[in-house]
């Protein structure tokens, strides 16, 4: 199986290890210091127990790698767009484009249920790039739960003891017990080969929204705070903040219709033992743009437009987006 990793930084080049050692014929896209170390040194991921080390064909070009039966996107969703622009070399006609993203994803209502089915999210795929050049029949989605960084150019140190990922594709309830197609399970398969524990989810919004009431939540609390979460949940009212917050993300995900089985001691149990600031922090102090919009204000969207009172979570994304336009990277909304 081809496999091209678009975006091979902490989390892509974590997955590109996982592939290359499940035999799949791995390529990445990369940019810089870290592209001319794959080059010159390969990739190596050190994690807890051991290191894994490989020699993907790595490029910043897509059309110097060709068509591949899985590319897998692995960026930040404010780089999105420049994936849309160069994207294309890589895609065949069977091809299927895996994103692995925190957010609520630009795929998000195809071959969903109701009147909503076909809709497009500008905030999150701008000028619908996405929708035309990739096409929501090839997308999947993935969450990764892996907690990881780049330490140096072509090295990647993955902190968590237990890192594994949800895939799925996006179909309608009515489709949910079906059995997982054969693009999930040459994944999942190839990931799972790799010793990259792998779940088929067989109704990906549901997990989308599971993280992302975590992400609605502690994002802006550590973007603010420019404190690990840890830290916020051992103050009694950064606790009560987060609880609030969190409750506010669960019933909008019930107005959503993905009925999340989980309460907020479900997120803040965890949560006490977060030693490390959210990626929103980490992206501020790396001078990168946020993903105030993926995170934050296209699920606010959705409440605004089914009711749903959230006042702990519009002043959150209120200060966050003052946030970030104070930093230079101003969200696409206000």
């Amino acid at each position: 199986m081809k496999v091209c990793v678009f975006g091979a930084g902490a989390v892509g080049g974590h997955l590109a290890a996982r592939f290359a050692y499940g035999d799949a014929q791995v390529s990445v896209i990369a940019r810089g210091a870290h592209l001319e170390a794959l080059r010159r040194d390969g990739l190596r991921v050190n994690l807890p127990d051991r290191t894994l080390h490989c020699t993907p064909k790595a490029s910043d070009r897509a059309e110097q790698i060709g068509p591949q039966d899985v590319v897998v996107v692995a960026v930040k969703t404010t780089a999105l767009p420049a994936v849309a622009a160069g994207i294309g070399p890589l895609l065949g006609p069977d091809t299927t484009v895996l994103f692995v993203a925190n957010g609520v994803p630009w795929w998000y209502f195809h071959q969903h249920d109701g009147d909503e089915t076909g809709q497009q999210l500008p905030l999150v795929d701008p000028h619908g790039a996405l929708w035309r050049v990739v096409g929501p029949e090839r997308a999947a989605g993935g969450l990764a739960y892996t907690a990881c960084s780049i330490s140096a150019p072509g090295m990647i140190d993955v902190l968590s003891v237990q890192p594994h990922i949800v895939i799925g594709e996006p179909v309608a309830r009515g489709r949910a017990t079906q059995a997982p197609s054969l693009r999930m399970r040459r994944i999942a398969t190839a990931l799972e080969s790799g010793g990259l524990p792998c779940r088929i989810s067989d109704d990906i919004r549901m997990d989308v929204w599971t993280k992302l009431i975590g992400n609605l939540a502690g994002s802006p609390a550590s973007l603010l705070t420019h404190l690990p979460l840890s830290t916020i949940c051992d103050d009694p009212a950064g606790e009560a903040l987060l609880r609030a917050a969190v409750n506010e993300g669960i019933t909008l995900a019930h107005a959503m219709g993905c009925r999340v089985p989980i309460d907020a001691d479900y997120y803040l149990a965890p949560t006490r033992g977060l030693l490390h600031k959210a990626s929103m922090s980490q992206d501020l102090d790396a001078g990168r743009p946020l993903e105030i919009d993926s995170i934050l204000m296209q699920p606010l969207q959705f409440a605004r437009a089914r009711g749903v009172l959230t006042p702990t979570l519009d002043l959150l994304a209120t200060l966050a987006r003052l946030r970030a336009s104070a930093s230079g990277f101003p969200p696409t909304v206000s």
